[in-house]
């Protein structure tokens, strides 16, 4: 699995909360970016 796959399933995870889903997206882009965000 991706790991923007899995980053995608986070935020579906905590739709009811963006701050965790931008949070855990924004952990994951600064480890590794991608270009398709």
């Amino acid at each position: 699995m991706k790991i923007l796959e899995v980053i995608k399933v986070l935020i579906k995870n905590h739709h009811k909360s963006k701050k965790l889903g931008n949070a855990a997206h924004s952990a994951l882009t600064n480890i590794q970016p991608f270009p398709e965000c």
